[in-house]
C-alpha cells in the first residue's frame, strides 16, 4: 500500500467518525456533542460562535495584556522567539501567555487563536479595545510607537 493510499483510507475513516458523531447527536441529543480529545478538553464538531456586544467585552477583558499582545504577535506573523524578545521574557514565558489565550478562548492552535482574536476584535474601536485590554489595538504593528504599553508589557509579575 503506498502512502497516498494509506492517506485517502484515513480521511475515508475521519469522515465515517464525523457522520457517526452527527448522527449520535441527532439521535441521542446533547450527551454526545463534545467528547473529549487527547487532553481531555472537549471538542465540539459545530464551528464556534462568534460573541458580540457584551459577551465579546466581557470575554476580551478576561484574558490579560500579555495574552492579548503575544496573540497580536501571532497574528502579526512573529516567531516565538520575537515575542520573546519584545515582551523581554523567556521564549517558554511567551508559549505561556500564547497557551493562556488558547485555552480562554478555546483553541487549540496558535492559528486558530490568531482567527478568533480577529474575530473577536472585528469592528472594535481602538478605544475600547484599549479600555478593556489596556494594549493598543494596534500594538503588535508598532510596539515602539507605543512606550508605555511595551514598558508595561515588559515588567515582571511576581
Amino acid at each position: 500500500m503506498t502512502i497516498e493510499e494509506l492517506e485517502q483510507k484515513v480521511i475515508g475513516m475521519q469522515s465515517q467518525i464525523d457522520m457517526l458523531m452527527r448522527m449520535l447527536i441527532e439521535r441521542g441529543g446533547d450527551q454526545y456533542s463534545q467528547f473529549p480529545n487527547k487532553r481531555n478538553q472537549h471538542i465540539s464538531l459545530d464551528p464556534p460562535t462568534k460573541p458580540e456586544g457584551f459577551a465579546r467585552d466581557q470575554l476580551l477583558a478576561s484574558f490579560s495584556p500579555k495574552q492579548v499582545a503575544t496573540v497580536q504577535l501571532v497574528v502579526n506573523g512573529a516567531t516565538t522567539l520575537e515575542m520573546a524578545e519584545l515582551l523581554d521574557c523567556a521564549e517558554s514565558t511567551a508559549k505561556v501567555h500564547i497557551r493562556g489565550y488558547m485555552r480562554k478562548s478555546n483553541t487549540t492552535t496558535r492559528h486558530k487563536a490568531a482567527i478568533h482574536y480577529k474575530q473577536l476584535v472585528e469592528g472594535l474601536s481602538g478605544d475600547k479595545h484599549y479600555e478593556l485590554t489596556s494594549v493598543e489595538l494596534d500594538w503588535a504593528e508598532r510596539p515602539t510607537y507605543y512606550k508605555q504599553t511595551t514598558s508595561m508589557l515588559r515588567q515582571k509579575v511576581r
